[in-house]
Formats: structure tokens, C-alpha cells, sequence
């Protein structure tokens, strides 16, 4: 597992309180992931429509600026909000991703599902060769991490003087 996705929900603390949601707990959980995974590699998802948006563009900014991909996904309350509103959002979102030049390849399966905004283009011949090469990198990439981070335990002993 090289991605994490801690659903926040909400970003405002008072309709936070008011729904049952622990946002300083999932906040603290959250940082913790970060110490534990790649940078980029912790997603919080927030759902647009569900609070005042402004408070889930506050939202956006803060999970960038800690490191953490924000994944926005529309909710159905997000009717009672005009169209122009809710693109706006994402377009906020799209100018903070690239700002912070987070790579969104390896989040485009989770994206197509959340987001209806993915366009869905037909893979051509070549695009579908390079894709299976970049996954088959991702995937060795991955397992690289994974070895290095996990020590057997009596390895862990033996450097920790135990």
C-alpha cells in the first residue's frame, strides 16, 4: 500500500462538531500518515457541497500546504450550489495541485471514481504501452520502498542495542 485516503469529509470544525466528525483526531491521523508515507502519498477526501465552500477551499489549501493530495468529491447537497460555484472549486483545486506540483498520475483510478470531471479518452496504441511501462515502474518503485522501510524485528533489535 503506497497511498492512504483518510476521508475528512468536512473541513469546517463547527459543522464538523456538530456531525460526530473527530477533525482534530483525523487531522492528527493525518500528519502521523505523513511521517509513514511518501510525500504525496496520503489523499484526505472532502466533500464538495457538504459545508460552505469556502470552508472546503480552505480545506484544499491546508492538506497542500501539509503535504497531503486533497481528493474533492461532489456530494449531492452540492445542488444548492451554483454550477459557476462548484467549477470554480475545482478549478481552485487544479491551479493548487499544479502550484504544488503534485503528481496526479498515480491517483487518476481514484479520481475517475470520485470525480465526474475526468475526461474519458480512449487509449490509443502507443499511450497504452507507455501507461503499462510507467505502472510497471510505479509498481517496482513501490516495492523498492517497501523493502527498505521494513527490517525484519531482530534487525531492529540488534541496531536498537536490544
Amino acid at each position: 500500500m503506497d497511498i492512504l485516503d483518510i476521508s475528512l469529509k468536512v473541513f469546517d470544525q463547527g459543522l464538523a462538531k456538530e456531525r460526530g466528525i473527530e477533525k482534530e483526531e483525523l487531522l492528527r491521523s493525518i500528519q502521523y500518515a505523513r511521517t509513514v508515507f511518501p510525500k504525496w502519498g496520503v489523499t484526505a477526501t472532502l466533500l464538495a457541497g457538504e459545508e460552505p465552500l469556502c470552508s472546503t477551499v480552505s480545506g484544499i489549501d491546508y492538506l497542500l500546504d501539509a503535504g497531503v493530495v486533497p481528493l474533492v468529491q461532489i456530494s449531492a447537497k452540492a445542488g444548492h450550489y451554483p454550477a459557476a460555484e462548484i467549477g470554480a472549486l475545482f478549478e481552485h483545486l487544479a491551479s493548487r495541485l499544479k502550484k504544488h506540483r503534485v503528481a496526479v498520475k498515480p491517483l487518476l483510478p481514484l479520481l475517475s471514481l470520485t470525480t465526474p470531471l475526468v475526461s474519458a479518452r480512449p487509449k490509443g496504441l502507443l499511450r497504452g504501452f507507455i501507461e503499462k511501462v510507467y505502472d510497471r515502474q510505479l509498481l517496482a518503485t513501490s516495492d523498492l520502498r517497501r523493502s527498505l522501510k521494513v527490517k525484519q524485528v531482530e534487525e531492529s533489535f540488534e541496531s536498537a542495542g536490544l
